[in-house]
């Protein structure tokens, strides 16, 4: 009897320890899987995560179970090796002054601006326009041309003038444009998932809804991240072009002497202006004195009266 309660007991013990093993077992692969899950919302670029905010978590959990069914995107097709503005992704920008006579700013102005629209040097586009005639004569002109057209475009604004101050700034635009591509890659991943889900029949009204708004915002997103890399593009494709006329020292000394000479007569009818405006305001007060002045001089006469004719 004693045995056979002590093989009971050994029997009883292996029992517990393969129920613990096979717990042990589950627990680490359910761990497994909630890491691997958790990897998958991640390499979703948080598409999973929003639905779950928005209250789909059916079609948050299906994104995660399978996150790299995304179809790959066509490669581009191959481009001509970049230029070396290019591959620096640099955006150069010149400011340059040009000394000219004060009477041919204006004609200079027009000659650049023509240059530069009909394409004369290379793709060219006008941005601004400023230009000042008479005693300060002053021209300004802004340009966004090529490479190849900025030097030819400096040259025809010096011609038959000087090229003074000249300053060149350039903007290292590589690691703008690394995010912004991490960034488009991310999000057309994110808008080619989304658009799998939405070609699906058994959704329900409230998914589809939550579905189409967060394709919306994917999308918006895109089309920013679009914008940005244009912009990006284009000022490192073509560079930044400010041209500023004015007139040589000596214009600017004569048109001052001209000028006064030719302001003296304004000058002196200002001035007889004021003075006229001067007496005009102060004949009121005089008048007013000369009235006081005579009637105190009456009542006092009056009052000398009136004494002597008490004291006689």
């Amino acid at each position: 009897m004693h045995r056979k309660n002590v093989f009971v007991a050994l029997s009883l013990l292996s029992i517990v320890s393969l129920l613990s093993s096979c717990q042990e077992n589950d627990a680490r692969h359910g761990g497994s899987r909630f890491a691997e899950a958790d990897a998958a919302a991640a390499g979703n670029g948080g598409n999973a995560a929003a639905l779950a905010q928005m209250g789909v978590d059916h079609l948050a959990a299906e994104m995660v179970s399978s996150p790299f069914s995304a179809p790959s995107a066509p490669q581009p097709p191959s481009m001509p090796p970049p230029t070396s503005a290019e591959r620096a992704m640099l955006a150069y920008e010149h400011d340059v002054e040009i000394r000219v006579d004060a009477d041919k700013i204006a004609e200079k102005v027009q000659t650049v601006r023509k240059a530069c629209e009909s394409s004369k040097f290379g793709a060219c586009l006008v941005l601004r326009v400023d230009q000042s005639g008479g005693r300060y004569a002053h021209g300004s002109l802004r340009m966004r041309a090529e490479p190849k057209a900025i030097e030819p475009l400096i040259a025809a604004a010096g011609e038959g003038g000087d090229i003074g101050d000249r300053e060149t700034r350039a903007e290292d635009l590589a690691v703008a444009v690394r995010d912004n591509d991490l960034l488009r890659d991310r999000l057309r991943k994110q808008h080619a998932r989304l658009m799998e889900f939405q070609d699906r029949r058994d959704l329900k009204v409230e998914e589809m809804i939550a579905l189409s708004e967060q394709i919306s915002r994917v999308e918006a997103e895109l089309e920013a991240a679009d914008r940005e890399g244009a912009t990006h593009k284009r000022r490192i494709e073509t560079q930044l072009l400010t041209l500023e006329f004015s007139p040589y020292a000596r214009d600017e000394q004569s048109s001052e002497i001209v000028s006064a000479f030719r302001d003296s007569g304004d000058v002196m009818a200002a001035s007889a202006s004021g003075v006229i405006r001067v007496i005009a305001g102060l004949i009121p007060i005089v008048l007013a004195f000369v009235i006081c002045f005579w009637l105190l001089r009456r009542v006092w006469r009056w009052v000398r009266g009136r004494r002597k004719k008490v004291e006689g």
